[in-house]
């Protein structure tokens, strides 16, 4: 009897070192920690799409001639707002084109804008067309920031649970899936392609 109960005590003594280094706790919080990233990205989306309102409320107070483009800056706009911003990442790597490619057309159609209003003497002299231009960069930059964060914390998500002990605390505990990163949309591609 005293021999079962010191193999026992013997066995929970040497398992409770690998329960600690199992990866259980980093994984979860490197979960977590993918998940804030993409709610700050999911936040810096939606800051920007409630400037895009404002600005092309001033826009076309100014009577800008190119409606075509402020059209095509509308129409980003809804398709940013029917394709959301998800809570937490998007679980197929289609949701997550759709999701990119909706802010991509947004962002690009947005600079045209930009461009075109800035030859309009009128709007330059606005100060609520100049303090939302530079809220509109701000936003821009915080998106850049947070796709930079996501993708950092995705990845290092990702290279830890594949790794072992924790490859085989996921496949049996957490059953977590890997994070896609946030990659540049084909269209953005064929302009680098183009610039180099």
């Amino acid at each position: 009897m005293a021999l079962r109960r010191t193999i026992f005590m013997f066995l929970g003594l040497s398992i409770l070192p690998l329960l600690f280094g199992c990866g259980y706790n980093t994984l979860k919080s490197k979960e977590v920690a993918t998940s804030k990233a993409w709610n700050d990205l999911g936040f810096a989306c939606r800051q920007r799409l409630e400037l895009v309102v404002g600005y092309l409320e001033i826009v076309q107070k100014h009577g800008v001639r190119e409606k075509d483009l402020v059209q095509e800056v509308e129409t980003a706009t809804h398709g940013a707002i029917s394709t959301g911003c998800p809570r937490t990442p998007p679980s197929t790597s289609q949701k997550l084109n759709r999701f990119r490619d909706a802010q991509a057309q947004l962002t690009k159609a947005l600079a045209r804008l930009q461009v075109i209003s800035g030859s309009y003497p009128e709007l330059l002299d606005d100060y609520s067309y100049i303090a939302i231009r530079k809220r509109l960069e701000v936003a821009e930059n915080h998106i850049n920031e947070a796709i930079t964060s996501y993708n950092s914390a995705s990845h290092d998500f990702n290279i830890y649970k594949r790794t072992f002990p924790n490859s085989l605390t996921n496949a049996l505990l957490l059953r977590y899936h890997d994070k896609e990163p946030f990659r540049a949309s084909e269209e953005a591609k064929l302009v680098e392609g183009k610039k180099s």
